[in-house]
């Protein structure tokens, strides 16, 4: 018997238009594309495991076809919470990430995303547009994000959070943004109610914008 080692990198999501479609769709409505407004979902979490007769299919799987690790998400409606499981350790995001999680109204707890692998990412505009814009609390940590390949950051953090008077997405200004050439309205009405609002952004190279 030969036996052959195989390099597997991690679990590598869909396109962030799809994966929201994809989410919404777990929470209720079937016919839900990505821009339809979403009030279901409060938490996306990850699993350590897989619910008992969870049966995979093309709607409960958010990784692209392309990745030899699959990964599943399932909607728990008794405390309105996305949960996804991989058998990859690093969870890795698609170079098209655009629109992922948009119009989220409700979601407030997205604390595992923090670790997701960033590095293949070019397009992170719309991301978080409008996320958490009905909540009261909107805290992300997204400061450990490799940002060094993304071209695109228009309206990333639009109006997420807008209602919140709690509001943080960490410190951003380990940030590489030297290949970025839109910003447009990355941060319009972001945190708009916020008690207290701090971004430090000095570092940022913005010379491609």
């Amino acid at each position: 018997i030969t036996l052959y080692a195989v390099w597997v990198e991690g679990a590598y999501l869909d396109t962030g238009s799809t994966v929201t479609q994809k989410l919404k769709r777990l929470a209720g409505n079937s016919s839900t594309t990505y821009g339809t407004q979403d009030t279901a979902i409060t938490a996306i979490v990850r699993s350590n495991t897989l619910p008992n007769n969870f049966t995979p299919a093309t709607e409960n799987t958010i990784s692209h076809s392309s990745t030899p690790t699959p990964i599943y998400a399932w909607y728990d409606s008794t405390n309105a919470t996305i949960y996804y499981y991989s058998g990859a350790t690093n969870i890795l995001m698609n170079k098209d990430s655009s629109f992922l999680f948009y119009y989220m109204r409700v979601l407030s707890n997205m604390s595992t995303i923090s670790t997701w692998d960033t590095t293949k990412v070019t397009n992170m505009s719309s991301m978080f547009a409008s996320t958490g814009s009905n909540v009261s609390t909107f805290t992300l940590n997204l400061s450990s994000w490799n940002t060094a390949s993304v071209t695109n950051m228009s309206s990333m953090f639009s109006q997420a959070g807008n209602s919140a008077t709690t509001w943080s997405i960490g410190n951003l200004s380990s940030w590489n943004t030297i290949s970025v050439t839109n910003m447009s309205q990355m941060f319009f009405f972001a945190g708009y109610k916020a008690s207290s609002f701090t971004l430090n952004l000095s570092s940022w190279n913005t010379a491609s914008v």
